[in-house]
């Protein structure tokens, strides 16, 4: 691939401050690099809008903070991508907690999307866990009675996430195969 999102030297900066710098805000960081890795593949003058959302469950005292990104035409409005923004401890076993964030990510992706069982509401639309510095995607089939699903991506090269900085270029590959799809 000839350019990716670390050409770009604030980005770059930024992602190499996260977990580096000891006092930064990571949640605004982490949104911050997400929210422009988005914006360059899913540009604003090409009708995408990228919105940030702050969430979390009547159960837990931690907000999770999530970014949806929408492309906006005459009869459609919702969001295809959801980026769930985890400011967690970098875990040294990415599987560590990846079950309950799927789980959350699933429930979450059902509120914004209604019902998936009924016919005729059949679509895919995708969802991203974000830990600091590391990312596992998934599909979801909306209207199908199938679970969320990890990309295959991820079984084919035995990693549970993509880091930023050293899987850069599947990172940058996974989110244009997903701006092909989302129609």
């Amino acid at each position: 691939m000839s350019s990716t999102y670390l050409q770009n030297h604030a980005l770059s900066c930024e992602i190499e401050l996260v977990r580096n710098e000891p006092n930064i805000p990571w949640n605004a960081v982490i949104l911050g690099v997400w929210n422009s890795i988005l914006s360059l593949i899913f540009p604003v003058q090409e009708g995408y809008l990228i919105t940030p959302r702050e969430h979390g469950w009547f159960n837990e005292r931690e907000f999770w903070y999530d970014l949806q990104v929408r492309h906006i035409t005459d009869h459609k409005r919702q969001p295809f991508l959801v980026v769930i923004c985890r400011t967690a401890p970098e875990p040294s076993d990415l599987t560590a907690g990846l079950a309950r964030w799927t789980d959350h990510l699933e429930l979450y992706m059902d509120s914004i999307f209604g019902k998936r069982r009924r016919p005729g509401r059949a679509g895919r639309v995708f969802g991203i866990i974000a830990n600091v510095r590391n990312a596992t995607f998934f599909s979801y089939d909306i209207g199908d009675d199938i679970p969320l699903l990890i990309f295959r991506e991820h079984d084919i090269e035995d990693l549970p996430a993509f880091h930023l900085v050293q899987d850069h270029e599947r990172i940058q590959n996974l989110l244009t195969t997903i701006r092909r799809q989302h129609h």
